[in-house]
């Protein structure tokens, strides 16, 4: 989507929030590519599922334009994750001097808390407080949320 908005002049600059438990590793493939394409993955570190070593938080690609944001097993909104968000995700993805046209979440809803699987224990509301967060500092017609 990102690629495909660029390529045909509907944005110059394209955002990518994952948020959900598992690194986004298909999509930094992707994106570490294209300059025109910040990506920021916050995922739980170490990986569990696919056991695969990716989502490094020292790894920022070649063109330093992917962020990995690790966190530990057990997390939660108020213990780490929102910090997280505040301090890591929204400074590498929105900042002014990038100001991306398009935000792309993909949002991945297995840190909840009610996961069985995952270690991440995040609640619906820490999902719309982060939603907000995006729409409040771009707009609505520049926040696109997908699978």
């Amino acid at each position: 989507a990102a690629t495909s908005a660029l390529d045909q002049g509907l944005a110059k600059r394209v955002g990518i929030v994952d948020w959900d438990v598992h690194h986004g590793n298909g999509t930094e493939n992707i994106v570490s590519k294209d300059e025109r394409i910040r990506m920021v993955s916050s995922h739980q570190w170490p990986s569990f599922y696919p056991n695969m070593p990716t989502g490094d938080p020292g790894y920022h690609g070649k063109l330093g334009n992917i962020r990995n944001v690790a966190l530990s097993p057990g997390t939660n909104f108020a213990n780490g994750y929102r910090a997280a968000f505040e301090e890591q995700v929204l400074p590498f993805v929105t900042p002014p001097e990038y100001d991306p046209d398009l935000l792309i979440v993909s949002a991945g809803y297995d840190a909840m808390a009610s996961d069985g699987i995952s270690a991440i224990s995040l609640q619906p509301e820490d999902f719309a407080l982060m939603t907000q967060v995006l729409l409040d500092r771009l707009g609505h017609s520049r926040v696109v949320f997908g699978l």
